[in-house]
């Protein structure tokens, strides 16, 4: 999908997200100034880009849309949120909206470890992501959405919530972010060190 197509149809079915997203990630990140930031599966426009001063890298497995995403002056790398290609402690702030709903619950798990895993002792991590209706019935414009959405994986609410509480993000309420009804949860994790993540993972590890 071309970056034209894409504002189009960010523009026709979500028209206040980018703005939601960008007052959020003000409220978050805006005291520390200019850092370096790092984009997980940030699609052919960083948000995060247009929002905050300092270094910017974005991820994403397609290196199609990576050509996009290059206008805005971000460091682009082609990788996957399972692996992430940096050393631990490297950036001050991880953020990804709109990308957990795109991996199984194995790699969500994953991903999740590899955000904290290269953000800074005091550093932020910062999710946004999508929740299916609790009625298809009340929301049936954004339940037909959720069905044709390239994401295989929206999960419903409590799904969502589990997943992220096990990795020690606070979760915000549930909100509505479109006239069409669509919703998601926002998540944050302020990282408490190395220390952490080696224990997570070791008990990740345990748990297999």
């Amino acid at each position: 999908m071309g970056y034209a197509l894409w504002e189009a149809l960010q523009w026709i079915l979500a028209p206040r997200c980018g703005r939601l997203i960008r007052r959020t990630v003000r409220e978050h990140f805006s005291q520390i100034g200019a850092g370096r930031w790092l984009d997980v599966g940030c699609g052919p426009r960083s948000l995060i880009a247009q929002t905050l001063p300092g270094t910017v890298v974005g991820i994403d497995c397609s290196t199609e849309i990576l050509h996009e995403t290059q206008r805005d002056n971000v460091t682009c790398i082609t990788a996957t949120a399972t692996a992430l290609p940096f050393t631990a402690e490297s950036f001050d702030g991880v953020v990804s909206f709109g990308m957990l709903h795109h991996v199984s619950e194995q790699d969500a798990e994953t991903a999740l470890t590899e955000m904290r895993r290269v953000t800074r002792p005091g550093g932020v991590v910062l999710l946004f992501d999508s929740v299916s209706p609790v009625s298809s019935a009340r929301r049936p414009l954004a339940a037909l959405l959720r069905k044709l959405d390239h994401g295989c994986y929206v999960r419903d609410e409590a799904t969502l919530r589990r997943l992220l509480n096990h990795h020690g993000f606070d979760i915000g309420r549930r909100i509505t972010y479109s006239w069409t009804g669509l919703e998601g949860c926002w998540a944050v994790l302020v990282n408490s060190g190395r220390e952490n993540v080696e224990r997570h993972i070791d008990d990740q590890n345990i748990m297999r």
